[in-house]
């Protein structure tokens, strides 16, 4: 009730400024607009009465007739000038709300580390709310083994990315404690933070320039022998290599020249290169073609072997060779395990693959 109290204020406040604008942008027209065509009219009636009189040569009148059009005409393009001073204004005070958001995070390094050290990623009792919604996770207790595969599974809306973003630090919880190998997270700095855990989003952005450039933003020093290491790494080696400029590949603006495949494989070449312990991928063959989806997630299994990796997938059954499968459900944990146990259970993992099997044999 809240959230849809709130969604109705901004979208009568959105109704509001458009009437508003456009009405301003409505008067601007007829004034320009008409002091123009009165300029004209008038001009017209003159030189009539001048020609008539004949003290008015007829190239003389339509020289009178043209620069009575450009002069006035100028007012179009002053109003013209003032919409885009107007605009400009509006996207400045997007900026400055942009910059005077607080980055800052809790930093804490007198806290303690544990006794009894977790060799991995604990969250213990934490809970978490998005301001103005209600609560998001409730009472989280979850445990990513260093070495494993974990993953994180429900329905859309039920807070896996939001743990990722705790994990990553990009939010904080409201109560409750995150421990990365016994040290407490509020002891790390978030630059520091993320050079231990990396992540591959559901869509990676890239930067116009290079292959080279793209790939250096997660390791600067990172010689051309490393990068084309991870390329092989993530399948990508093959189309590098018959580009003609190679390394220096030109991406185009935000990656234009790339497949949805070929730029998430670069997102995880540079979690790679970053040297991570741990890797998230929240959703990472999302927005991807069925072939680069394969091609994507036979990386993955190949990285499951030497790294530690946090999996975030609505395909419950690319996730089925994970360690330890955590199904989220409102906030909460409502079932853990690996495939095997859960579907021995016949709960909600049980009742989601069935249901994603059938969906796969209709689509078939």
């Amino acid at each position: 009730a809240d959230r849809k109290a709130v969604l109705e204020e901004k979208a009568e406040k959105l109704n509001q400024d458009i009437n508003s604008f456009m009405k301003v942008n409505f008067t601007s027209f007829l004034v320009t607009e008409g002091m123009i065509y009165a300029a004209i009219l008038v001009c017209v009636g003159i030189s009539l009465g001048r020609l008539s009189a004949g003290t008015l040569a007829l190239s003389d009148a339509l020289t009178v007739l043209l620069l009575s059009y450009s002069f006035f005409s100028s007012i179009r393009q002053l109003m013209g000038a003032t919409h885009n001073a107007l605009t400009a204004v509006a996207a400045a005070g997007k900026v400055e709300e942009i910059l005077k958001t607080d980055t800052s995070r809790p930093y804490r390094p007198e806290v303690p580390m544990e006794p009894d050290t977790f060799r991995g990623i604990e969250l213990r009792q934490v809970d978490f709310h998005y301001e103005g919604r209600e609560q998001t996770l409730k009472g989280i207790d979850l445990r990513v083994e260093k070495g494993k595969v974990t993953a994180l599974a429900g329905l859309s809306g039920c807070g896996k990315s939001t743990i990722a973003s705790l994990i990553l630090k990009f939010s904080d919880p409201d109560s409750g404690r995150i421990l990365i190998e016994g040290r407490d997270y509020l002891t790390f700095r978030p630059e520091e933070l993320r050079k231990r855990v990396a992540m591959v989003p559901q869509t990676v952005s890239l930067f116009s320039g290079s292959i080279r450039e793209n790939l250096l933003i997660a390791a600067p020093e990172a010689t051309d022998e490393m990068l084309l290491q991870v390329l092989s790494e993530v399948a990508l080696l093959d189309f590098v290599e018959k580009e003609p400029k190679g390394l220096d590949t030109d991406v185009g603006d935000a990656g234009a020249r790339l497949s949805g495949g070929q730029k998430q494989k670069i997102g995880i070449a540079r979690a790679l290169l970053s040297n991570a312990e741990y890797i998230v991928f929240d959703e990472a063959t999302s927005s991807v073609d069925p072939e680069s989806e394969q091609e994507i997630w036979s990386c993955i299994r190949r990285l499951s072997l030497t790294r530690t990796l946090i999996i975030i997938s609505h395909r419950l059954s690319s996730i089925a060779e994970a360690d330890c499968i955590y199904m989220i459900e409102r906030g909460r944990i409502a079932e853990k395990g690996t495939h095997e146990t859960l579907m021995a259970k016949k709960g909600i993992y049980y009742q989601m693959v069935l249901s994603q099997e059938g969906l796969q044999e209709v689509q078939a």
